[in-house]
């Protein structure tokens, strides 16, 4: 068939194995003071890499050669320092040649030194240029980081009125000065990992040492040790590969993109991972109630912000037992409706052919498609595209008698809701409950609604992250907390930090000082 791949001659095979075997036992483990044998061993492992340059200069009247990848130093810091070297003369020894090098010649970057073939090739590979001199075993490795870079731009999935408008980016190293600017302090701590054993993906794991538990940070780098895989593309991939409950619909870690909202969590004890190459961050553990909340939240009037966050859950609610309730009394309860509404009702879906509870998921797959078209074609177009569509079609539809008007307006009430949760990533998990609660509905009614609810918080009891109840402060009586919950306290009324997080160090300032003794008279 045309998509087997022809086999190749078994002379061609068993020759390119030989090959194969014949580089693997000829590559050396650590330079030797040959220049043209280093180079050579670098050139067979490196063969076929055309973005790997290598650059013969003369350094104080020896041979020497520069090797790096393209576009992932910064030449013109690099071209400034070797130029410099190039026509310096240097005065000391043949012996004293790196050590002048390291600490006088070359003021660029962060410089380190190694012989080992395989730890250069990581480093190379990894952004990095390699100085090698003739005569030398060892190889200055110059740490200059550069390339192209995404600039800071102002957060996309969680926009806020109020606020700092900074978010992170692709580098890693903008994401841990937009940390460090925030947390100015030694206390501050990050934690280096290479995690991937094709991709070699640095990771960070950042904490306060004198707030986040010792046993929770333990937690967290023996499960990231224990990562093998090829490659991490996204930061996803660390969260399902260290996830406390990977079966459950339910998020157990954070994802956020704002700086603000991880050094809060830094602040209240918890651990926060960073990826190169991806912009969203992972903070645990995370709790039900942490998805609910909104950085605005604390840059708003807390009376204000208390009023918004009770209204931000009771449209959750609206958007997740809505479809259900509708169909739970158009089918089976239609006596709990007033007559007036009963009518109504009866007159729109006469000419239906669908039942309720049919009529309820075909209208929210149309939704969910809407929205994913929306949301994969280029922005102007998409918004257009969900908004005409969405009228365009349930006008349409109801004119058609297909669906009840009344049906349009649930859905689109729903819709509205929905959006209203600050984290979309627990939004994944309200779907599959909306649409199980409408098939419970389309059997039992409320029963059904009754029963699935039940089970639900029965779950949601039983799930851990990092081995704490993922339903805290609010499943606990003796470590509730109003103003980790439903209300946002006053920022002065907030002297502690969570009880389940931050044992260590649990005060986070004194008290409010009294009018009276404010030197007002």
């Amino acid at each position: 068939m045309f998509w087997q791949k022809k086999k190749k001659p078994q002379a061609q095979e068993n020759k390119s194995e030989q090959e194969k075997q014949k580089r693997k036992v000829n590559q050396p483990e650590e330079f030797t003071l040959c220049l043209e044998a280093n180079i050579k061993a670098l050139q067979d492992i490196l063969h076929n890499c055309s973005d790997v340059v290598f650059r013969c200069l003369t350094v104080a009247r020896r041979q020497a050669y520069l090797v790096y990848a393209q576009g992932m130093i910064n030449t013109d810091l690099l071209s400034k320092g070797i130029l410099q070297i190039c026509f310096e003369d240097f005065t000391q020894e043949a012996r004293d040649l790196l050590e002048e090098l390291k600490y006088r010649g070359l003021a660029i970057g962060r410089i380190t030194q190694s012989n080992k073939v395989d730890s250069c090739i990581k480093d190379l590979l990894a952004g990095k240029a390699l100085l090698l001199l003739e005569g030398y075993r060892d190889v200055l490795v110059l740490d200059i980081p550069g390339g192209e870079k995404r600039s800071i731009d102002t957060p996309q999935a969680e926009p806020s009125v109020r606020g700092p408008m900074d978010s992170f980016v692709e580098a890693l190293e903008v994401n841990i000065s937009l940390l460090r600017r925030r947390l100015a302090t030694p206390d501050f701590k990050v934690v280096s990992l290479v995690l991937g054993k094709r991709s070699h993906t640095n990771v960070r794991v950042c904490y306060m040492e004198s707030i986040a538990h010792p046993k929770l940070l333990e937690e967290v780098l023996r499960r990231l040790h224990l990562i093998n895989i090829d490659a991490l593309l996204e930061s996803s991939y660390i969260e399902e590969l260290i996830d406390d409950e990977p079966y459950s619909p339910f998020p157990t870690i954070q994802t956020t993109e704002r700086p603000d909202k991880a050094v809060a969590s830094l602040l209240e004890g918890r651990i926060v991972i960073i990826q190169e190459n991806t912009s969203f961050v992972l903070i645990m553990p995370a709790f039900f109630q942490q998805f609910f909340q909104a950085a605005d939240d604390y840059y708003n009037r807390y009376f204000f912000a208390t009023f918004i966050r009770i209204l931000r859950i009771a449209a959750v609610l609206i958007s997740v037992y809505a479809p259900a309730l509708y169909v739970a009394f158009t089918t089976f309860h239609q006596e709990m409706l007033p007559t007036s509404l009963l009518i109504s009702l009866q007159t729109q879906r006469e000419g239906v052919p669908f039942p309720a509870v049919l009529e309820a998921i075909l209208m929210g797959i149309a939704f969910e498609i809407l929205r994913e078209g929306g949301l994969r074609l280029p922005r102007p177009i998409g918004q257009a595209v969900s908004i005409v569509g969405a009228l365009i079609i349930g006008e349409a539809a109801v004119r058609a008698s297909l669906v009840s008007a009344a049906m349009v307006i649930v859905t689109a009430l729903t819709a509205i809701t929905f959006f209203t949760v600050p984290t979309l990533i627990i939004g994944e998990a309200f779907l599959i409950i909306r649409i199980i609660l409408v098939m419970a509905a389309g059997v039992l009614g409320l029963w059904g609604i009754l029963i699935i609810t039940l089970l639900f918080l029965a779950h949601l009891t039983s799930l851990r992250s990092f081995g704490i109840p993922y339903l805290s402060p609010a499943g606990s009586l003796i470590n509730l907390n109003l103003d980790e919950f439903l209300v946002r306290a006053p920022l002065w009324a907030m002297r502690k930090r969570p009880k389940l997080l931050g044992q260590r160090n649990p005060t986070r300032q004194g008290r409010r000082p009294s009018p009276q003794n404010t030197g007002k008279k």
